[in-house]
């Protein structure tokens, strides 16, 4: 082939392994070309903004418009984080209520210790117990009422309110989140997702 030493030549490569290699190569080659090929009609969104501004929404809207919808796996998971929300949301307006100096009525003074006393973990096995003392809050005590009708002074989560109202059906044992629960659950989130 000419004067000069071939590359298989100069890499110190008998015939067969150039053979082998170029192979590889072509095959390399066809597997990248047909990768582009599929992912040549595949659109990418980049959604940027603050948190809770509706960033994870429209990605939820997208599936459930889109691509049919949510599974029972992704539901079951949903219900994890709806929980938490609901009891992390009780106890921002807990708090709330001490930094805003509000009056503490009876039930407020009886159960909100026990409602602050819940972790993220325990709030997916929440105890008779604690789920009375947080739907007695929600529904009974006037000073929490106070404290939601004054959101504005204070950070909540916006979804609180929302789940707050539906304390009993959320921590059923069978609760399967409706396509709106999931639109309203928020986890926070510090990373890039594709």
């Amino acid at each position: 082939m000419g004067c000069s030493p071939s590359y298989a030549e100069m890499a110190g490569m008998t015939r067969e392994s150039a053979a082998v290699e170029a192979k590889k190569n072509m095959e390399i080659q066809k597997s990248l070309r047909l990768d582009h090929r599929a992912t040549k009609h595949v659109n990418r969104i980049l959604l940027l903004g603050a948190s809770e501004c509706g960033k994870s929404t429209i990605l939820k809207q997208m599936k459930i418009m889109h691509l049919d919808g949510f599974t029972a796996k992704e539901r079951k998971y949903q219900r994890r984080i709806i929980r938490v929300n609901a009891v992390e949301g009780l106890q921002q307006i807990i708090h709330a209520c001490f930094d805003l100096e509000l009056k503490k009525d009876k039930a407020f003074q009886t159960y909100s210790y026990k409602a602050l006393k819940l972790t993220p973990a325990s709030a997916n096995g929440i105890s008779s117990e604690h789920l009375k003392a947080i739907v007695t809050l929600w529904e009974e005590s006037s000073t929490i009422a106070e404290a939601v009708a004054s959101r504005h002074k204070f950070y909540v989560l916006d979804s609180a309110p929302y789940f707050l109202r539906k304390l009993d059906e959320i921590f059923e044992e069978k609760y399967i989140p409706s396509d709106k629960d999931i639109l309203h659950a928020r986890l926070c989130k510090r990373a890039a997702f594709q």
